[in-house]
């Protein structure tokens, strides 16, 4: 396929991607299964930075922080793996300079699996350790300020009409 659209003296590598001949296919898939789980962990967790109850609402160093994260992965791990932590590029890649078939297997493993595995690993984490200790943290901080009497103008309609509320009217539950 690659043949069909550039000729094969102009062709080189087209950026395909391929491990360390140093390490094994294992240890490849290992090096990109970290490298996407910190770069997607930091891409998620940036995300709290853009909330103004969160205390830390600087909106302009989410991508400095993404960006230094991936260039970090990328210069750590380009030696051993080329630092893909994209399926999509690997495979990409692979298909235009028509990969030789027995090392399709490898790409696979290092190049899909990896860094899928890295990502889902990654968001199961912040989502279920992570972000349940922001919300509770942000609850906690919200009823301080309540307390403090800090509360806003907004907060305080909403509880007041959550006191007006048309259920606390109806004195027989058999009406509902």
């Amino acid at each position: 396929m690659g043949e069909l659209s550039i000729p094969k003296e102009l062709q080189g590598t087209l950026g395909a991607t391929s491990s360390s001949s140093e390490i094994s296919s294992h240890l490849a898939f290992g090096i990109e299964l970290i490298l996407t789980f910190i770069y997607v962990f930091v891409v998620l967790s940036s995300w709290e930075l853009r909330l103004p109850e969160s205390g830390y609402y600087w909106p302009c160093c989410r991508a400095l922080v993404i960006g230094i994260t991936y260039s970090m992965n990328t210069m750590w791990g380009y030696a051993f793996t080329q630092a893909s932590m994209n399926p999509a590029r690997s495979l990409a890649a692979a298909v235009i300079t028509s990969l030789d078939t027995t090392l399709w297997l490898v790409l696979l493993e290092v190049y899909v699996a990896g860094p899928v595995l890295g990502a889902v690993l990654s968001a199961l984490i912040y989502k279920y350790i992570f972000a349940t200790m922001a919300i509770r943290d942000r609850r906690r901080r919200k009823n301080e300020r309540a307390l403090n009497g800090d509360s806003s103008e907004e907060e305080n309609m909403v509880v007041l009409q959550n006191i007006q509320s048309p259920v606390g009217r109806i004195k027989d539950t058999r009406d509902l």
